[in-house]
């Protein structure tokens, strides 16, 4: 039994793994995002299913350099 969905957007694939496989090891399922346009497509994708979102606050994309982890959940939260 699946104790929740977490949305995990993190660039770091040293990071995202890790932290993945623990929260996946307690019961909750996880859905990971490397980039700006992943963590974009997964929210579209779950955005009724997602229960909490681990975002990194220095998401490095080189496609979108202005928008950090917080930007993204702002359009979560925000849609247009």
């Amino acid at each position: 039994m699946s104790l929740g969905l977490v949305l995990y957007i993190e660039d770091s694939e040293a990071q995202r793994e890790p932290l993945k496989m623990a929260l996946e090891n307690r019961g909750f399922k996880v859905e990971v995002a490397a980039d700006v346009d992943a963590a974009r497509k997964q929210i579209e994708r779950l955005r009724e299913q997602i229960d909490v979102i681990v975002l990194d606050m220095r998401l490095e994309d080189p496609k979108w350099p202005q928008l950090t982890g917080a930007d993204v959940a702002i359009e979560y939260f925000n849609p247009r």
